[in-house]
């Protein structure tokens, strides 16, 4: 085996442990929440027509500011 051999597969583990980071850092900011949206809309409403990624923000900034956002 050659050292080549064994760099391919650290960089390959490297690689998919900083893809995996940033997926959960994009779930966690909710940078994926449109893609999860798609998702979840394939699966449970095919039939329904899908809000474009610009619909989709604007309705959920709407959810998000409608209603009062205080503790007290």
């Amino acid at each position: 085996m050659s050292p080549s051999d064994a760099v391919a597969p650290l960089g390959s583990t490297i690689l998919a442990s900083l893809r995996t980071l940033w997926r959960g850092l994009r779930a966690v900011t909710g940078d994926d929440a449109y893609e999860r949206y798609v998702e979840h809309h394939a699966a449970q409403h095919p039939d329904a027509p899908l809000l474009s990624r610009r619909a989709f923000y604007d309705a959920e900034q709407k959810r998000q500011w409608s209603r009062i956002n205080r503790c007290c």
